[in-house]
């Protein structure tokens, strides 16, 4: 490393050994799991899109073909057939899934102005297809979306902070090329988004003989060949090594910093970050009550406001105070609280006893 020579980790050796050997971790048995643990529906999606196309399948009985496509070995379900078409994979192996988390700050272990370690936090389950849908879905929950409307035809165009086809790829890239051995299925992917960058970090380094400054300029080599193949076979991946590219390109478009991508000892790390200047995190909240109490302000930017210090489940207090009408709590309910609940942007925590003395309002 550098100028200096370490001695390999019990895991970067396994790691090299996995490369040199050609193991194939994704396709190892799942013992306590049976081929009725997989969802039938996904199955037959996927037998079908398999076949489309390829006439010498078609023949071939579906008993078959789960075994030709390594979702099922020896009468039971491969790694890569439970993470693709289990019903609820966790249930096999727990922390294959992403801890999303929306930190206040610039650093792990900022607190918030409340002393909030978390604006949210979420553990994201399921399949690597539900994986990818609701880790964007986090996301675009997470950041700012300015709203455009053009001169022209009157349309509205939303921008996220982020080129979100660019964080799906970075999420895909996660849960196709990561680590699947033994060593490191007790760690799951970390997505975390800060006030200044958005990171996407997965167990396990680049896979063979590729270094960070060759990503997206050489056909790389694949770490789970069988999960990669299903993935473009649903829909879900393009897998042409296109991803990378399509980040930076993206990033580019969006006027944002170069993307940073980092191999550290047992883990690979891709970092999106926002202009400098810039940040993910809405006004001080502190700062926007004063404001709002020394003078008028439209009652729609009071609503956006309040949206975003609603990030963070609050009381009717809470509210009140922080849009300065504590002298009027009645009107701040129904002229802000109310109309943001009915369009569905504001959601309740006792929705069957509205008016609860302990009801928290939260930002959907």
């Amino acid at each position: 490393m550098g100028d200096a020579d370490e001695p390999m980790t019990e895991y970067e050796i396994y790691s090299y050994e996995a490369f040199r050997r050609k193991y194939e971790d994704e396709l190892r048995v799942v013992e306590r799991a049976e081929i009725e643990d997989l969802d039938r529906d996904s199955l037959l999606r996927y037998e079908l899109a398999l076949k489309e196309g390829r006439p010498h399948l078609a023949g071939l009985s579906e008993a078959k073909i789960l075994d030709l496509m390594s979702v099922v070995r020896e009468g039971k379900p491969t790694l890569a057939g439970v993470i693709l078409f289990s019903l609820y994979p966790q249930a096999f192996f727990p922390q294959l899934g992403i801890i999303s988390t929306r930190i206040p700050g610039v650093r792990a272990g900022d607190v918030g102005t409340h002393a909030e370690r978390f604006i949210d936090n979420t553990r994201l389950e399921g399949t690597l297809g539900d994986q990818v849908s609701e880790a964007v879905a986090f996301v675009r929950k997470n950041i700012r979306v300015a709203t455009k409307i053009s001169e022209s035809t009157g349309e509205r165009t939303d921008m996220p902070q982020y080129p979100i086809e660019a964080v799906r790829e970075l999420i895909l890239n996660a849960l196709i090329h990561r680590d699947y051995s033994i060593h490191t299925q007790g760690m799951p992917i970390q997505l975390q988004i800060f006030d200044d960058r958005l990171t996407v970090t997965n167990p396990g380094g680049l896979y063979g003989r590729l270094s960070v400054d060759q990503l997206g300029k050489l056909q790389p080599d694949t770490r789970n060949p069988v999960i990669a193949n299903a993935m473009e076979i649903l829909g879900l991946t393009e897998n042409r090594y296109s991803g990378i590219p399509t980040v930076r390109r993206l990033a580019a478009e969006y006027g944002l910093p170069e993307p940073i991508f980092e191999n550290a000892r047992g883990e690979f790390r891709a970092t999106l970050r926002l202009k400098t200047g810039e940040k993910t995190t809405a006004v001080d909240p502190s700062d926007m009550t004063i404001t709002m109490k020394r003078k008028r302000v439209p009652k729609n930017e009071r609503r956006i406001a309040l949206l975003e210090f609603c990030r963070i489940s609050r009381t009717r207090q809470e509210i009140v105070d922080f849009l300065g009408l504590s002298n009027s709590p009645t009107y701040a309910m129904r002229a802000y609280v109310r109309p943001l609940i009915a369009d569905g942007r504001l959601r309740l925590a006792i929705p069957d006893k509205p008016q609860s003395k302990n009801q928290t309002y939260q930002t959907v």
